[in-house]
């Protein structure tokens, strides 16, 4: 039977899959069709712009395999960043309460912050090209499809109760998430005295 400290880690590592392949993906296809439209660029192109972090300007030659690299390191970028909200949200349930869009836009802010002012001036990418529309395109990027999805993910993948002992004469064999909605059968009015 799972600890509830067992419990919670699996919850976390379904959570940083989930919401790490979901920003990853929707971040990815407004990067896609943002240069494909504005440069004619081709994924493949878009993805080695990432291994450049890692490869330099080396990864733009290197095929399919440095695309292949990009790919990997998106996802696991991504995942980190999900990783991160979801232990901050163990530490700070707060993050988990009503409104998620407030934090999860907050956080994606962070993120595009930490990105341009840490990550990608440490990394050997080329420097992000400064045109306005790009600009507002990764900021809105970061906001509504890499924050706002971790955060609403967590809110129902984090902050989901730990499965406990069932109780005695429960009908569902298990006690309730106290914060759940219970679909069951009603109680019983009382007898009506005669």
């Amino acid at each position: 039977m799972p600890t509830d400290t067992s419990s919670a880690l699996q919850r976390l590592l379904r959570f940083t899959l989930l919401a790490g392949g979901t920003a990853a993906l929707l971040d990815a296809t407004l990067a896609c069709t943002y240069w494909g439209i504005a440069r004619g660029s081709t994924p493949m192109a878009i993805f080695q712009s990432v291994s450049a972090g890692l490869l330099g300007r080396e990864a733009f030659s290197g095929g399919p395999p440095t695309a292949w690299l990009g790919v990997a390191l998106h996802l696991f970028i991504a995942s980190s960043m999900a990783l991160a909200y979801g232990v901050m949200a163990l530490r700070w349930p707060a993050l988990l309460r009503p409104p998620a869009w407030a934090s999860g836009l907050a956080y994606g802010l962070v993120l595009y912050g930490v990105m341009h002012l840490v990550v990608l001036p440490l990394s050997r990418a080329m420097p992000p090209p400064t045109m306005w529309s790009w600009r507002v395109a990764d900021i809105g990027s970061h906001l509504f499809f890499v924050g706002l999805p971790i955060a609403w993910l967590a809110k129902r993948w984090v902050g989901t109760a730990p499965c406990r002992r069932p109780a005695p004469g429960h009908p569902r064999g298990a006690l309730p998430d106290p914060g759940a909605r219970v679909d069951g059968p009603a109680e019983p009015d009382p007898p009506a005295h005669a």
